[in-house]
């Protein structure tokens, strides 16, 4: 009897432990936390962190090799836009401290920036990399849109995460071929004189610009749009409204958009603080000059046969702080007359010219001073000057008190500059006597 029951006993506590293993293990949940009053619930995996969009943190650094990179690029022709553009990293204030720390701290962000690109309007790009590009302009020229997208993804150790992202327009104005110019519009433009062609520089333009609604007022330089240089002028023939209506197509050489910048630059250095030039002409048609220079009296007494205008050359202006459309005394006699636009050729133009001789040719050129401009029709009238860039004489001139224009070939005599000075009267002078007068001094 007494062995049954130890049989038993040790039946029974076997029993015990197995159940008591078998509850145990169902009831894991809900085991009792030694710090805590209820029960410990299985616990969830932790939430990611939100990730910060920061879409204006990243700027870009552009240098290219055409003149100016401003609201657009021209594009000189024959010559594909070469630059460099760089991402750089300007995260707001208002961002989390842990990004802006680790922006600022971080080697090696822009290696991990990705760069995407589109263009639209044609044209081709390509990149060697580390931050290099070439834009070849779609053949037939024209605008072209090329858009950059810079995106970067960061994590600091702290676990705060961020997307970085910014975004980049550059506008081209590409040159136009003349063959690829519609041949309306050809007609309206003109035939090119027959000259003898000196250097070179009478041919008809190979290249164009086309000037747009769209387009007319994108700075193609810091002070100067590509509209300034179209057939903006007040006259009136029965070509008129559509000569001045758009699309136009100008030629526009890119020495003479540097040369008004540095005439502008030198005039702010002299005290004469002032934004642009108002320009009386810039491009002007071999139809428009030809008609132009029939009318006689206001409409052509000063417009020669071979302007230098109708090259994209030349630029008439005069300068006007106080927007009356009428040149400033800049002289201080209280007056303003022929004497005003005298003081800018003898204290600013003359020595871009005589320093462009020997630093750059292509933007040296001729100077005349009038006392009123020839634009029909147009009111007030006032003194200007004519700058352009023909490069291989620096002729002056002006107009007399008879209403006459007179080349100065005394001028560099009476005001030489280093080398440039008997270069200049050699060459004007040599000009004039191998053209034997059928290139017109002036204009």
């Amino acid at each position: 009897m007494k062995k049954f029951w130890l049989i038993l006993n040790s039946i029974l506590f076997l029993l015990f432990v197995v159940s008591a293993g078998v509850m145990a293990y169902f009831a894991r949940p809900y085991l009792f936390d030694a710090s805590s009053t209820g029960p410990v619930e299985k616990a969830e995996a932790a939430a990611p962190a939100e990730t910060v969009e920061l879409p204006n943190s990243i700027q870009f650094n552009l240098k290219g090799n055409s003149i100016y990179q401003e609201e657009a690029i021209l594009v000189e022709a024959e010559n594909p836009f070469r630059f460099t553009l760089r991402p750089v990293f300007d995260v707001p204030s208002s961002a989390p401290d842990a990004i802006r720390s680790y922006v600022a701290t971080y080697p090696n962000l822009e290696e991990r920036t990705q760069i995407e690109w589109k263009t639209e309007g044609g044209g081709t790009i390509q990149s060697p990399g580390e931050g290099r590009y070439e834009f070849t302009p779609p053949p037939k020229g024209g605008d072209a849109v090329l858009t950059f997208r810079a995106t970067l993804q960061i994590t600091t150790n702290k676990g705060v995460s961020a997307v970085l992202q910014g975004q980049k327009e550059l506008r081209f104005v590409c040159p136009v071929r003349w063959d690829d110019i519609p041949p309306k519009v050809q007609d309206m433009i003109g035939r090119y004189p027959v000259a003898k062609e000196y250097k070179n520089f009478y041919k008809r333009p190979p290249y164009w610009y086309q000037v747009t609604a769209d387009n007319e007022n994108w700075k193609i330089s810091p002070h100067f749009k590509l509209g300034d240089f179209d057939l903006h002028f007040d006259y009136t023939t029965a070509q008129s409204p559509e000569l001045n209506q758009f699309t136009q197509y100008i030629a526009l050489n890119p020495n003479l958009v540097r040369k008004l910048e540095e005439i502008l630059n030198g005039l702010q250095e002299k005290g004469i603080q002032v934004d642009t030039l108002g320009i009386l002409a810039g491009f002007r048609s071999p139809g428009y000059n030809h008609w132009k220079k029939e009318q006689g009296g206001v409409g052509g007494k000063y417009t020669k046969g071979l302007s230098t205008h109708m090259y994209g050359a030349a630029a008439d202006f005069y300068v006007d702080r106080d927007g009356d459309g009428i040149m400033d005394d800049l002289n201080g006699d209280g007056v303003s007359d022929q004497k005003d636009a005298a003081w800018i050729r003898d204290e600013v133009v003359d020595a871009i010219d005589c320093q462009a001789q020997e630093a750059n040719p292509g933007m040296a050129g001729a100077c005349g001073i009038y006392g009123e401009h020839d634009v029909p029709d147009r009111s007030p009238q006032t003194p200007n000057v004519h700058v352009d860039v023909r490069k291989y004489a620096l002729t002056r001139w002006y107009i007399n008190s008879h209403d006459k224009m007179i080349t100065d070939w005394s001028h560099w005599d009476k005001k030489p500059c280093p080398k440039a000075a008997v270069q200049a009267k050699e060459q004007a002078s040599s000009t004039a006597a191998e053209d034997n007068g059928t290139h017109d001094p002036g204009e």
